[in-house]
């Protein structure tokens, strides 16, 4: 209350406190007494809209070698026009799951795994889910990697020359395999 002279100016602050829809139009009307009369002056408040997220999967190569790594990236972001807050990043294929506080509008986040594939041949398949207090859950992929098999490999020495009509002796080192797989005969080819 109080007199204001004119060409003044009164300032009114309040806290908003709407219980509606992302994305609505507010209209706030003020009404005053002045000498002549009853006025009034009015003006609208756009409540921002929901945020948006958005997520992709990628990696380094869709075919590795087995016992190789594999690098996958999650590229999230959000691209709506609030904050999405505890934003939970989950790609359990890939071993990720991790809780973000908050994810502003506009902002973009990345996440890396590397990965020790697996026996080939196999598929290794893994999905990425984003969700927010805002914003239910949202799926993107499956983003599949085709593991290639990789045979054992055994070392092979002997001397490097021969007399004719005498034995020679080569020896058959240790057979390895980045994979699982199990020799279960040698043959050697002369």
């Amino acid at each position: 209350s109080g007199d204001v002279g004119p060409g003044g100016a009164i300032t009114v602050g309040y806290t908003l406190q709407h219980t509606g829809g992302f994305g609505e139009s507010l209209h706030n009307v003020a009404i005053f007494t002045h000498t002549s009369g009853i006025g009034s002056a009015s003006t609208g408040v756009r409540i921002l809209g929901a945020p948006l997220l958005t997520g992709t999967l990628s990696a380094t190569t869709l075919t590795p070698a087995e016992g190789g790594l594999v690098t996958v990236t999650v590229v999230f972001s959000n691209t709506g026009e609030s904050d999405a807050t505890g934003v939970r990043v989950h790609a359990p294929g890939f071993g990720l799951d991790e809780t973000l506080a908050r994810l502003g509008p506009g902002e973009t986040a990345t996440r890396t795994v590397v990965l020790s594939t697996v026996d080939g041949p196999g598929t290794v398949t893994g999905s990425l889910t984003l969700s927010s207090t805002e914003t239910g859950p949202l799926t993107s992929g499956p983003l599949a990697l085709a593991v290639q098999n990789v045979p054992p490999v055994i070392h092979v020495g002997g001397s490097g020359s021969a007399v004719v009509g005498q034995p020679y002796r080569i020896v058959l080192g240790t057979v390895t395999d980045p994979g699982d797989d199990t020799v279960s005969q040698w043959i050697v080819d002369w």
